[in-house]
């Protein structure tokens, strides 16, 4: 195998993917402890993001078309502009690693979903990877109850777990409604400047220019930018369900900079929820027996 196309292998394209993804969450807690307002941030890092592969679209002679227009604007709110924007909201009071844990969701939440609208078939062990996922969410939540003895940290849990709902949404409707012969690169300039777009009235309000210049921006941009490079690579060669899964990767970033930056400490509680969200994921993702050939 060369090494480009092991470069564009799902697994590989899965590492990298989520491996970027988990390291938004620690940067997006830093430019809140900066006073940078949250829909300022989400509104700079795409617009810089989308401009930057606008332009190498253009170079390539893959520009945004007039029939990308409703993917882009569906696909940049439900599947940047909001989550990002609930991201900012929820880090600080919730932390870094229980942030990031919310991407370890999308996988089931996006198989339900896929599920309901005929796109996925649920089987017996994939209703039972739900209701274990369920059970690990709802686990989360109320560990935020049991490490700090503050009602008001379950009502942020629950605003977090508005972001894996987006972000599940998000990967159903864009594999359905991917534009015959659009490139991926192209796609992703469309979403993250109508994410921009979407941000801008929210960014204007809490002042445009607020908190900055601050190096996060560029960071967040810069990473955004590779993102959704491989991102939309990996949504074609794999799928909805299997993109989804860059949530675990970027769920154990995220989880690791909070240790190590931030000095968090994850509880039993936190601990007990995700074994049951893996155990949801190991569920959905069991194979049916291959019936024995016969002889």
């Amino acid at each position: 195998m060369s090494a480009r196309s092991a470069l564009s292998s799902p697994p590989v394209l899965l590492l990298i993917t989520g491996s970027i993804l988990g390291t938004q969450v620690p940067l997006s807690r830093l430019a809140a402890g900066a006073g940078i307002p949250s829909a300022v941030f989400v509104f700079w890092t795409c617009l810089t993001a989308g401009v930057i592969l606008g332009a190498v679209a253009l170079l390539r002679g893959q520009p945004l078309q007039r029939h990308h227009l409703r993917y882009s604007l569906v696909g940049g709110l439900i599947s940047l502009g909001l989550p990002n924007l609930l991201v900012m909201l929820v880090v600080v009071p919730l932390g870094s690693g229980m942030t990031a844990l919310t991407y370890t969701l999308p996988p089931l939440f996006t198989l339900a979903l896929a599920a309901l609208i005929g796109y996925e078939r649920l089987t017996r062990w994939r209703s039972l990877g739900i209701l274990f996922g369920l059970s690990g969410a709802v686990t989360l939540v109320f560990s935020r109850f049991s490490l700090s003895g503050d009602s008001t940290q379950m009502l942020w849990m629950g605003l977090a777990l508005l972001i894996p709902t987006c972000l599940a949404i998000g990967n159903v409707y864009r594999s359905r409604a991917w534009p015959a012969g659009a490139a991926p690169l192209t796609l992703a300039a469309g979403m993250l400047l109508s994410a921009a777009l979407w941000m801008l009235p929210l960014a204007l309000y809490q002042g445009l220019f607020t908190g900055l210049p601050h190096w996060s921006v560029l960071a967040q941009a810069l990473a955004s930018t590779l993102m959704y490079v491989t991102f939309f690579a990996l949504q074609r060669a794999a799928g909805p369900v299997y993109l989804s899964q860059i949530g675990y990767v970027g769920a154990a970033m995220g989880v690791l900079a909070g240790i190590v930056v931030f000095g968090e400490r994850p509880g039993l509680a936190v601990a007990c929820g995700v074994t049951l969200i893996v155990c949801g994921m190991l569920c959905s993702n069991r194979r049916p027996r291959q019936p024995a050939p016969t002889p």
